[in-house]
């Protein structure tokens, strides 16, 4: 039989030898990008573990060129996804702090691929262990409850502030109108928190920026960016663990990960509450995947 008439499994339709993808481009060995395939803390919508396997093969497909920003020359190093035990909280948070100290150690960027929110606890405690934090968290929600029971996604920035206290400052930036206690936004203020909800940003560009100038203006041993992808109104991002309206566009989301990417030069950014079965023509995996792809790109050209 002729083998000109067969292709193998699998194989794309498209044949352009001159079409390249991110997977192809060689390593960057600054930069480590890492999955944590966790959701038991969500109280919502589960499916946040298979998130990482989603991002990364977007990622990977998407091409290395925008005619705004250029050529994006490496990928990070990838470490696959930490080893996670289902179902058991406390084994699976002593493996990713001991992964993310050891990871940290060796790279000046590690990028996380959440996952749901109560990951952040435990990528942010090795950094917090060291000396001060910087935290720049995008989300609808402040993640400060306390329950009488069980556990929560939604606790994770009170237990990290109830441990360390003075040695973390945070800016939480999309704060969504109508979906959170009241008591959690009284909680933040008193902690010290700068809080921007999502009208406010979208109104006054200034109140994003400056819940970042408070950040760089501490001086602080190291900074992160949290990045939950609810954050995102729920016409863009559909398929995440809480969705909301009056969120945040794409749009101005990539300029708040473009100015705090450039501005703190963070040893970590994460993106978590990604739910890919809810997720309607896998709209809310690409936009995911393009403000790690943005986020990468700016790190690369502002702070290597």
């Amino acid at each position: 039989m002729s083998e000109e008439l067969f292709t193998s499994p699998g194989a794309p339709l498209l044949r352009d030898p001159r079409d390249e993808r991110v997977a192809s481009l060689p390593k960057a060995e600054e930069i480590a990008l890492l999955g944590i395939p966790w959701d038991w803390g969500i109280t919502g919508r589960p499916g946040a573990r298979e998130a990482p396997a989603r991002i990364r093969s977007t990622l990977y497909s998407m091409r290395p060129f925008a005619p705004d920003w250029g050529r994006i020359e490496r990928k990070p190093v990838d470490l696959g996804d930490v080893r996670i035990a289902p179902g058991d909280w406390e084994l699976t948070s002593r493996r990713v702090r001991h992964a993310l100290g050891e990871v940290y150690e060796a790279r000046r960027l590690t990028v996380i691929l959440g996952g749901d929110h109560s990951i952040s606890e435990w990528t942010i405690s090795p950094l917090l262990e060291r000396g001060t934090l910087g935290l720049l968290l995008l989300d609808a929600h402040y993640d400060m409850r306390s329950t009488s029971e069980g556990y929560t996604s939604g606790s994770w920035l009170w237990n990290l502030y109830t441990r360390y206290k003075e040695k973390l400052r945070a800016s939480i930036v999309g704060i969504a109108p109508y979906a959170n206690p009241s008591y959690l936004h009284e909680r933040a203020l008193e902690a010290g928190f700068h809080v921007v909800s999502s009208v406010r940003a979208m109104r006054d560009p200034q109140s994003w920026r400056e819940a970042i100038r408070v950040l760089e203006r501490e001086g602080l041993d190291n900074y992160y960016v949290s990045i939950d992808v609810d954050h995102l109104d729920q016409a863009y991002a559909p398929g995440v663990n809480s969705p909301s309206p009056l969120g945040l566009t794409p749009a101005l989301s990539l300029e708040i990960v473009e100015e705090a990417v450039s501005s703190l030069c963070p040893k970590g950014i994460d993106i978590v509450e990604v739910v890919p079965a809810h997720d309607v023509e896998g709209s809310t995996v690409r936009v995911s995947s393009v403000l790690v792809l943005r986020a990468l790109q700016v790190y690369t050209e502002e702070c290597l």
